[in-house]
C-alpha cells in the first residue's frame, strides 16, 4: 500500500481532462437572462498556524484568513435596524422602517433599454419614468443644455417617485434630508459624468467634462432645444459596447413601479399615456417594444411650447426654491434635539476654573483665571453676589404716563419683522399683515424693520408689486 491512505487517491482518467474554461460574459448577461449554479465547495483540510488558504468565492479567488472564510457556510450577522418602527414620522414597509439608497432606482428600467423611440417625451418623464437614460449621452446633453440642475433633478425625481418612510406629519426640513440621503445631488452629478465624459460615442471621449466647460467642449450649433423626440436616441451600451445585447422588454404598465405620482399636466407626454393605456390592458404591451404600436393607436400629443425642456424648467425651479427656502428657515429656527441622540446631562460649571493641571504646567493659560490662594481686596465674582438685587415691580394699567401711548408701540431697538411672533387670527391690524407678509418664503431675504419705517418699506413694496 502506498504512503497515502485510500481517501486521498486520485483517479487516473481525471489526469487528462482539461481544465474548465471560463466564458466572460456582459453585466446584461448575468443580471437578465442566465442562471449560474451556485460553486460547489470542496473540502480543504484545516491550514497550519501562520499560514493562509485560497477559498473558492463566487468571482475569483481570493486569499482568505482562518476566521471568516468566503465560503463559509454560516452566513453574516445582519446589522441591528438603527431606527425602530415605532419612530415618530416613520411608516413601516418592507425596509423595516428604513429607506435605502441603493434600493431607490431599483424598480426603474434597466440603463440599456433601447431608447430609439419615434415618440414624445417631456423631461419629468425622463426624470422620473427613465431615471437612469441621463447615462446616455445625448439625453444628458440635452438636459444640460436647455438648463437643468442636479437639485432641480433631485426634487423632480424625489417629488415623482415613491421610497419615503416619511409619513404626512413629517416637516419640510426632514423631507428635505431625506432627499439627500435617498438620492443624493453627487450621485446624480455622477450620473451626469458618466455620460459626458465617455462622449458621444468611442472616438470622442470628453474626460475633463465639467458643467462649466460644456459650452466650451459641447457646440450648440445643430441642437434644437425645442425638440422633444427620442427619435436617433442610444444608449452607451449601443455606442460604446462591442456587442449589444439588449435586455429584457418588461411590461409597459411596470413603469409605474415605485412611482408616487406619474407626471401630469404639461409634463406629461406620449410615453404617460402609453402607461395609462397600459394599465387598463396588463401583461399585453411590453417596452420598448411596443410603445411606439400603443402610441399610434392612443394617438400622439400636440407638443406645444408648454411640453418643451424650458418650460418645464419654468414650472419646477419655483416650487423648488420655495421648498428649499422653507426647509432652510425651519433647519435656522433653532437647533432640534435628534431622535436618537442622547441628552447628556452635563453641564459647564460656572467658576472660570482650571480643572487640568497638564494645561497650567505647560506655560501660560489661554482662558481668564482668578488666584484665591492670594488674599484679594476686590474680586469680581465676590462684587457679583454682593450685589444689591433691586426687585422689579410692574406698573398698573391705569398708572402709564401720558405721553407713551398703548396702542402702536416698538421696541426701543427694533428687530426684524419676520422674526417677530406670529400674529393672531382676529387681529386685523396693518401690523400683523406686513408680519405675515415678511414670513412669506419668497419674502425671507427682506430685511424689514419692526418699526413704524419698515411698515412703511412694506406698504411701497405692495404697492411696487402687486398681487397678479
Amino acid at each position: 500500500m502506498g504512503p497515502f491512505s485510500e481517501r486521498w487517491c486520485i483517479d487516473p482518467r481525471l489526469l487528462g481532462s482539461n481544465p474548465p474554461k471560463f466564458i466572460p460574459l456582459k453585466e446584461s448577461d448575468a443580471v437578465y437572462h442566465i442562471t449560474h449554479a451556485s460553486p460547489v465547495a470542496h473540502s480543504v483540510p484545516r491550514p497550519m498556524t501562520g499560514f493562509m488558504r485560497q477559498a473558492l468565492a463566487d468571482d475569483d479567488d481570493t486569499t482568505t484568513g482562518f476566521n471568516s472564510p468566503r465560503n463559509c457556510s454560516e452566513p453574516d450577522r445582519k446589522r441591528q435596524k438603527r431606527e425602530e418602527l415605532d419612530t415618530p414620522g416613520a411608516q413601516n414597509n418592507e425596509n423595516g422602517g428604513r429607506a435605502r439608497g441603493y434600493d431607490y432606482m431599483k424598480s426603474a428600467p434597466h440603463k440599456n433599454h433601447s431608447l430609439d423611440l419615434n415618440i414624445s417625451v417631456t423631461a419629468v418623464e425622463l426624470i422620473a419614468l427613465l431615471p437612469h437614460s441621463i447615462l446616455s449621452w445625448p439625453i444628458a446633453n440635452r438636459l444640460v443644455q436647455n438648463g437643468m440642475t442636479y437639485k432641480l433633478h433631485q426634487y423632480i425625481a424625489r417629488r415623482h417617485r415613491a421610497g419615503s418612510v416619511l409619513d404626512s406629519s413629517a416637516t419640510i426640513d426632514e423631507i428635505a434630508d431625506e432627499d439627500d440621503k435617498l438620492y443624493s445631488v453627487n450621485s446624480i452629478l455622477a450620473g451626469y459624468q458618466h455620460a459626458m465624459r465617455a462622449g458621444p460615442d468611442p472616438t470622442n471621449p470628453m474626460a475633463d467634462w465639467t458643467r462649466s466647460r460644456h459650452p466650451m467642449l459641447v457646440p450648440n450649433i445643430t441642437f434644437d432645444p425645442n425638440n422633444v423626440s427620442l427619435s436617433r436616441v442610444r444608449t452607451r451600451a449601443e455606442t460604446h459596447s462591442k456587442i449589444y445585447r439588449p435586455p429584457r422588454s418588461i411590461p409597459l404598465e411596470s413603469l409605474a413601479t415605485g412611482m408616487k405620482k406619474l407626471p401630469q399636466g404639461a409634463d406629461a407626454a406620449d410615453l404617460t399615456r402609453a402607461i395609462h393605456f397600459a394599465q387598463q390592458h396588463p401583461g399585453r404591451y411590453f417596452f420598448p417594444n411596443d410603445v411606439e404600436a400603443v402610441v399610434r393607436h392612443i394617438g400622439r400629443v400636440v407638443v406645444t411650447s408648454e411640453n418643451t425642456d424650458a418650460a418645464c424648467i419654468r414650472r419646477w425651479l419655483p416650487r423648488m426654491q420655495n421648498f428649499r427656502d422653507e426647509a432652510s428657515r425651519l433647519r435656522h429656527e433653532g437647533p432640534k434635539e435628534h431622535r436618537n441622540r442622547r441628552r447628556s446631562s452635563m453641564q459647564m460649571s460656572p467658576t472660570p476654573f482650571q480643572h487640568e493641571p497638564a494645561q497650567s504646567s505647560t506655560g501660560p493659560s489661554l482662558t481668564p483665571t482668578i488666584n484665591f490662594t492670594k488674599p484679594q481686596k476686590w474680586s469680581p465674582v465676590l462684587e457679583a453676589h454682593s450685589a444689591p438685587k433691586i426687585p422689579q415691580e410692574w406698573i398698573p394699567k391705569g398708572e402709564i404716563a401720558p405721553d407713551i401711548k398703548e396702542a402702536q408701540t416698538f421696541p426701543e431697538h427694533p428687530s426684524l419683522l419676520h422674526d417677530a411672533p406670529d400674529p393672531n387670527q382676529e387681529d386685523h391690524s396693518f401690523r400683523s399683515l406686513c408680519i405675515k407678509v415678511s414670513k412669506h418664503p419668497y419674502l425671507w431675504h427682506m430685511d424689514w424693520p419692526d418699526s413704524s419705517e419698515g411698515l412703511d418699506m412694506v406698504l411701497e413694496y405692495m404697492r411696487d408689486h402687486p398681487a397678479p
